[in-house]
Order: C-alpha cells, then structure tokens, then sequence
C-alpha cells in the first residue's frame, strides 16, 4: 500500500501501474499490471452513483478481473477524497481479510470478523475477490470480484447489486501488454493462441510464459479437451444462464459486454472452437446441433451456423446451388445447379486471397477441403476440390436472366403476391430472343385480359374508401396485393424491408406482424428477429426504421468486436 501511495500520478490505459522494487500483495511475482481501456471508466462506473452501494464485476474467466482489484486500490488512495477504511478479501485465503487505513497507512491481517464494525462506516470500501462477501448487509460500499458462478453471485445478486461485464481482450491490447510484461513469449505463438482461445490472457499470455518449453499444441490441450468434453445439451445450458453453465463451457463461450459493462450477448471464444465443436456434433449428435441452432440467436447463431455449413460441405454430397448477390436495395439469385462434392480428409485454412486469384485459391491440393480464414469485402469464400464456390458474393454474377417463378419469389420477398392470373414458366428462356418473345407474349396475354375486363359490366365498389375505392390496408401494401406471405427467413427479410421502406416513418410492430407473414421457419417474436439483425433494422419506441449506410457499417462494426 505504501508503493501505490507513493505514486504521483495513476498511469493511463496502455500503461503499467508499477510498485518499482516491492511486489503485489497476492500476487508476489509481479511488481506491475497492464492498465486496460476500460479500467478508467470501469472504476467511474463504480463509484458515480451513491446507490447502489453493492456491485457485482464479473466476466468471461481468465481476463484479470483480479488485477482490476490493484487498480481500484490506487484510485482509491489518489482520489480528492480517500476512503478512511478499505478491506479486502481473497479466495487465495478465504478465511482472512485485510483492513487498510488511511490516516495511519497501516494494512491491518486478521479473521474476517475482524474489521465487523469498520464495514459499519458508510465511506468504507469492502472488495472481496472470488469469494462472497462475509457481511452483506453492512454499510460499506462492497464490490464482488468473480466470475459469472451462480453460488458466488446469488446472494449479492439477491440483494439488488449491480452487475458489471468486464470485456475480454482485442489482440492489440494482448500484444501491447505482450511488448510491456511477457517479453518472453513470442508474438507469433501468442497470435496463434488469440486465433484458438480468444481474448484471455490466462492462456495467451500467462501460460507460456510460465511454461516456455511448451510448443502450440501443448498449449493447446486444455482447449481440445474443453471441445471434446462439452455437448450441445451443456451448451445450451450455458447459452440460457452462462453462471449456471459447466465450468468448460467458460472456455468455449465468452461473453460480450456493451458500453456500459451490461452484458450484450454470448460468442464463440474464436472461429476455431465454433468450427472443431460444431464438426464434434455433425458426427456424434446431429439432432443436438439443430436444436441447438433452432434455439440460439445473433452473432452465435450466425457463427454455429456457418460452421455448420463447412462441416457438412467437408463431408461430401449432393448439394443444390444458386448464386446470390444480396443489397440493401435488389435482391438477385442466379440459376439453381446441382453440385456434386467429394468427400474431403483434412480441413485447412488459409489467410489470403490477392485480387489476382479472385476466382482460384493460391494453391489446391486434392482431397483437401481449404477455407478462407479471415472474411475479405467480396464475402467468405470456400475452395473445394480444385473449384472455387462462391457462397456469398456483392455483385451478381454473369448468368441467364431469372426465370417467371423465380421473379414471383423475389416480389413475394418485397411484399407483393401476384395475381392469380400469374403463372410460372416451367423453363427459363434460353436466350435473349426467347425472353423478349416471351415477354411480349405476357404482354399481349395482359392487353386481352383488360379488354375483356373493361367490357363486363362493373360492380358497385365495397369498403369505405374515397370515392368508392377500396380501402388501403394498414400495413401499408397496396390493396389489390393483400399480405405478405414469404416462405423462407431470406423472403421473410425482404419483405419486412420493403414494408418498412414503402412507409415514410418508423412502422408499428403491431402493423408490421400484420403486414407480413412470418414463416415457420422463422421461430421466435418479431422484436427479437429484428433485433438478431442490428445493421439492417433499428427498433426503437417509436417504431422499426430501416438503418443508413453509416449507421449500419457502426452496427457491423461493433458486432465485429
């Protein structure tokens, strides 16, 4: 305590908060800590409100929660106005506790009855650090240092505290922290780490530091055994209540805090864990996966599923494909073809894809199923078997023009039914000379029928619409074209899109749940399918609003992080 009073100035993020020649209390091997980004307005979170005066700071395990505790001690002691008392608990010794105090600068040891009626002073600071605080009820401000175990949080948590996600690391935090206290461990190898655990230090950093002769795959045991002993049932688990989850799922799940330390969603700790678990379960429990798909959300869904894509295409089969080119205005999909795959042995990925082999991998070796590791602007690309596949693309790709049924579907998806005089063509024109006769065989077809129309004698107009037309629904399509009935989740998108589109301010949910049909396969509320999609759809008091370019690149953007 003497060394942390004795500094001038608490260091910034990006800095180290050193004690020069004496160590951490608890921690005796180091004399310094990386101060995080997110210490400063953490700590501010912590004591800018006088209620309420319990607080909970908790997060994916692993990320130093505990040297958070150093940090708060040296605000503490800097501040205009110090704390008269600050007690502190540790689970290293649960049985004891420590009672500084500032008019002295004395650090007092003792049981942790010890310091009963010093937790009775409401300016006192109580910090206990993964262990529940022996006097809940006591006056003082207490903060609970833990990670999201139920049996740890529960009785705070009763109590009405406030509950704080600490963020995990982005890569460049790790490898400054590398540059400033793990000089030892090799920048490369703690990449690789990052690309496999994560954002936690524990295994990133502190692991190989404190095992140097270990090489990637010895670092890598504990994570496989993680993947290999963890199902979709205990996932799922985790997924409904992360503090009740089994302890290995800790590993494979990592939870994202918003700006305001609230916990925003759950992730896939990296690609890599997404795809081994998910290839686990293609083998083993297939029915597990699905459900598991069918019961999850967001930025999770969205990676379970694309892992789940690459385990079945490695597999081999016979698949359907189409082309797409998916905007915020026009959607397009190609011709549907039949596409035979071999099944592949091994799975490799690779990191780059220059311009000049946009339409061929860098190098394809056969019976190798090679995936793209890192996205690029043109989408995530697969290389099977010597061939480039597309599975996503952002400009449509040189093909025949779309077929009558196919154009059907596309105004099905903008919220427009056809008319029962519509009729699909059973083939797709073969050139440009056959679409062109086609369409002005449509065209002829429309002329005849209107004339026929306009000579039968016209009924009396129903509804109480203006001057006898029919009253225009209130979901905001045109009469004559009724409601939206998409069949797929891509349809269903589009038609929501369009709706909202056509009106000049933000749509009710009540007007948009009536104006298109959701499909069965799209389970859930209509509140949460539009909030899984944060960079297309806004949903506010006022209603749902299409979001801007700028704003949903910000969307994309922080769903990234």
């Amino acid at each position: 305590m003497e060394a942390l009073r004795s500094i001038q100035v608490v260091p910034g993020p990006g800095e180290l908060l050193k004690l020069g020649a004496t160590s951490f209390l608890l921690h005796p091997e180091h004399d310094a800590i990386f101060v995080r980004e997110c210490y400063p307005r953490l700590f501010d979170a912590l004591v800018c409100k006088p209620r309420p005066r319990l607080y909970i700071v908790t997060g994916t395990p692993g990320i130093g929660k505990t040297y958070f505790f150093y940090y708060i001690l040296a605000r503490l002691l800097k501040s205009a106005r110090p704390p008269p008392f600050i007690v502190w608990e540790h689970m290293m010794e649960p049985n004891m506790a420590w009672c500084y105090t500032h008019e002295t600068g004395e650090v007092f040891k003792g049981e942790r009855s010890s310091f009963d009626d010093v937790l009775m002073n409401r300016a006192t600071w109580y910090i206990t650090d993964g262990v529940q605080p022996r006097l809940i009820n006591c006056l003082a401000r207490t903060v609970l240092l833990t990670p999201p175990e139920r049996q740890t949080l529960k009785e705070m948590i009763k109590k009405g505290a406030d509950k704080l996600y600490m963020p995990c690391w982005e890569l460049g935090e790790l490898l400054a922290c590398r540059r400033l206290l793990y000089g030892t461990v090799d920048e490369t190898l703690a990449k690789e780490l990052y690309q496999h655990y994560g954002g936690v230090p524990r295994f990133v950093l502190c692991f190989p530091e404190a095992n140097p002769s270990k090489g990637l795959d010895e670092l890598l045991e504990d994570l496989h055994e993680a993947v290999a002993s963890c199902d979709t049932k205990q996932l799922r688990m985790s997924v409904g209540s992360i503090s009740t989850g089994p302890d290995v799922s800790h590993m494979l799940l990592h939870i994202v805090a918003d700006e305001n330390f609230k916990m925003q969603h759950l992730v896939f700790a990296s690609k890599w864990v997404a795809e081994e678990f998910v290839k686990k379960a293609v083998h083993y429990e297939l029915q597990g996966l699905i459900s598991l798909l069918l019961s999850t959300s967001g930025a999770l869904n969205r990676t379970l599923y694309e892992a789940a894509a690459h385990a079945v295409l490695s597999k081999g089969g016979r698949f359907t494909a189409a082309p797409i080119s998916y905007g915020r205005e026009s959607f397009w999909r190609g011709v549907e073809e039949a596409l035979e795959l071999m099944p592949h042995i091994k799975q490799e990925l690779f990191k780059y894809l220059p311009d000049t082999t946009r339409d061929k991998p860098p190098s394809v070796v056969e019976g190798v199923y090679a995936q793209l590791q890192g996205g690029t602007k043109r989408g995530a690309q697969t290389f099977l078997a010597g061939e480039a596949h597309k599975l996503a693309r952002t400009e449509p790709p040189e093909s025949a023009a779309p077929t009558q049924q196919q154009a059907q579907k596309l105004a099905r998806a903008k919220g427009i039914v056809p008319g029962a005089d519509a009729r699909a063509d059973k083939a797709q024109p073969a050139d440009d000379a056959a679409a062109k006769k086609a369409a002005a065989g449509k065209d002829k077809g429309k002329q005849e029928a209107k004339g026929k129309e306009e000579a039968q004698p016209k009924e009396k107009p129903k509804g109480k619409g203006k001057e006898g037309k029919p009253a225009q629904p209130a979901d905001g399509a045109a009469a004559s074209k009724g409601v939206a009935t998409p069949t797929t989740e891509p349809e269903y998108r589009e038609a929501l899109v369009a709706m909202i589109r056509r009106r000049k301010g933000p749509v009710q949910l009540s007007v948009l749940g009536s104006g298109v049909k959701r499909p069965s396969a799209v389970g859930g509320k209509l509140k949460a399918y539009l909030e899984s999609h944060p960079n297309l759809f806004a949903v506010t008091p006022a209603g749902v609003t299409l979001k801007g370019p700028p704003a949903a690149a910000a969307a994309r953007r922080k769903g990234n992080e």
